[in-house]
């Protein structure tokens, strides 16, 4: 049986951009969660989204996205945001794996996707650029 949108079996395991966000690539239960909010290593941060991780000694990067419903009312706009940024994290991978977690905290209601996007784009240069800066003073410290 094989994927109505590819020629790959749906057996085979999603590759690093397969169109699916497996169970495996997000954090699930609220224990993951303290720990990364607890332990938050690397940060980065824009007007609109905040992003927190620890590293992982798992083979791939793991992500939860939080948009507070006093922060973005309607479901269907936090929806749409958790969608873009789970989509943005499957296509635009981390250079090592992390767990991460991005919360939302802007209160404006009407969102381009466009907007979203740029403000991804500059988050995840941001977060490399941190995450760098963070292993090479873990480096030096422990020589």
């Amino acid at each position: 049986m094989t994927d109505s949108f590819s020629e790959r079996p749906l057996s085979e395991p999603s590759t690093p951009l397969s169109r699916s966000f497996s169970k495996r690539k997000r954090l699930l239960i609220p224990s993951q969660y303290k720990a990364v909010f607890d332990g938050a290593r690397v940060k980065a941060s824009t007007k609109h989204l905040l992003l927190l991780a620890i590293p992982t000694e798992l083979a791939h990067s793991r992500m939860g996205v939080i948009v507070a419903k006093k922060n973005i009312r309607l479901a269907v706009n936090r929806n749409r945001f958790k969608r873009i940024i789970r989509e943005h994290f499957r296509t635009q991978p981390f250079s090592a794996s992390y767990d991460v977690v991005v919360l939302v905290r802007s209160k404006q209601q009407t969102y381009e996707n466009a907007k979203i996007k740029q403000d991804l784009v500059l988050l995840w240069s941001r977060f490399e650029k941190n995450s760098r800066a963070v292993m090479n003073d873990a480096h030096k410290s422990s020589t």
